[in-house]
């Protein structure tokens, strides 16, 4: 069945690269967000830890990208060609990065692994790049399907809540779960929330698991803020108010504390434009280690001081740090180690950037950083004057690319196919923006002249 679903995919997404990119799109975004939920619903078929089920996800793209990333694209000579650029040398670094990591953990197939989930989805946003290029259009249809998914998402958990948390079905017993690796998770299993008999559950969400899916909210919950801060108030079937209030709900009942600061990191992105000031994102970043700090330092030292109990959660958290500084010298902490598992960190870490630092070294994120921060900072004027409609889903697109970024200070929810694409989709978008503010302020040049 793997091969079969395999063989499908590839037919699929090279039919929609020469025919219909858009619709191709489309199908991609909506493959990765059943993707985990197939995967788990099917575990008592073997899909759960397949090989072949492991590779769908990058058909998908490899399959969709075939067309575009063909020689008519390769613009060598032309201004366009920045994001190219840097998409080739972000290759080049995660391949010297995959190189090292085979050397240094004996030719183990790890470092493959690692090396796809940080290389492959990058195309995406060259992808995306192509189709708001050549159609400005396009970035609407983006922005309305981006908005379907997130309310998928929503409603998705909402339904999983009521049946956890209200008719008391144990998180294990739902039947994409109770197959599967999660159902033995404490972590997600357990009550989250306890008072008298008030028990309260995470749940798993659209992404199954209650980080990633967590993310997903907040990703939706700042598109109907940017609509709704800046005037774009028409409603469908739920008016945006309401769709905004069960977002930010929905986050604050999840109980992820790392959704709760991209929240307000979001929010505070979006309610001033002076935060576009390279000074005030700095600010926010600051903020959310502080408030990091806070939450999951100060408890811990409140706990073991006065009760005499230990988090080993916070514990661990507390100490990557020394064993991270401990573990690298001054050229590992440059030049990375490679995609291999840190020796005391292992393959899962509580801070994430920690895990990326380790692996692709400080030169990897500051052309990882190049490749996505620029867009953040520009300020797309021309296009927001002559479309007064394009501004929210320019914010939205920033807010997305910052909070996916300040995930990184805990678990690696933007590694989840969905908010990768997602990630990807924003960055492109606003490169293929960038370049139309070029062309409209040329156009208006030559007006003058």
């Amino acid at each position: 069945m793997a091969i079969f679903i395999f063989l499908v995919l590839l037919i699929t997404n090279i039919y929609f690269s020469y025919y219909n990119r858009l619709l191709g799109l489309k199908f991609l975004i909506i493959f990765f967000s059943l993707f985990l939920l197939i995967r788990f619903y099917f575990a008592n078929y073997g899909l759960e830890y397949n090989s072949v089920a492991a590779a769908w996800v990058d058909i998908t793209i490899l399959g969709l990208c075939i067309y575009p990333l063909s020689k008519r694209y390769f613009s060598f000579n032309s201004n366009i060609s920045i994001l190219m650029y840097k998409l080739i040398l972000l290759f080049v670094w995660f391949s010297l990065m995959f190189a090292v990591g085979l050397f240094n953990s004996g030719f183990d197939l790890i470092a493959l692994e690692k090396y796809r989930r940080f290389a492959l989805f990058p195309i995406i946003s060259w992808y995306i790049f192509i189709l708001v290029k050549d159609d400005l259009g396009n970035l609407y249809h983006l922005n309305k399907y981006l908005i379907i998914i997130c309310c998928f998402g929503l409603f998705f958990t909402i339904f999983e809540q009521i049946q956890i948390n209200i008719r008391d079905l144990h998180p294990s017993d739902l039947p994409y779960i109770k197959n599967t690796s999660l159902a033995t998770y404490d972590s997600y299993i357990n009550p989250v929330y306890q008072v008298n008999n008030l028990l309260w559950n995470k749940g798993f969400g659209l992404l199954m698991t209650p980080h990633s899916s967590a993310h997903l909210l907040v990703i939706g919950a700042l598109i109907f803020f940017s609509k709704f801060k800046y005037g774009l108030r028409k409603s469908y079937i739920i008016p945006n108010y309401i769709l905004l209030f069960l977002f930010v709900f929905m986050v604050f009942i999840s109980f992820v504390k790392t959704a709760w600061l991209m929240l307000i990191a979001g929010i505070l992105f979006l309610n001033r434009s002076n935060l576009f000031k390279l000074k005030n994102i700095a600010f926010i970043i600051l903020l959310f280690t502080v408030l990091r700090l806070v939450t999951s330092y100060v408890p811990e030292i409140i706990n073991l001081y006065f009760f005499g109990i230990a988090d080993q959660v916070s514990k661990t958290n507390i100490t990557e740090l020394k064993d991270f500084l401990n573990e690298n010298n001054l050229i590992s902490l440059v030049v990375g180690n490679g995609f291999v598992d840190s020796k005391t960190m292992g393959s899962f870490s509580e801070t994430f950037i920690l895990e990326i630092w380790h692996q692709i070294g400080l030169v990897g994120l500051i052309i990882f950083g190049w490749l996505v921060l620029i867009p953040i900072f520009h300020s797309y004027s021309t296009l927001s004057y002559k479309f007064k409609e394009i501004v929210p889903i320019i914010l939205s697109f920033k807010s997305i690319i910052l909070i996916s970024l300040v995930s990184t200070g805990h678990y690696e929810t933007i590694l989840n196919a969905l908010i990768q694409a997602m990630f990807y989709l924003s960055v492109g978008s606003l490169y293929a923006l960038s370049f139309w503010e070029v062309k409209l302020k040329n156009r208006k040049l030559s007006a003058k002249g």
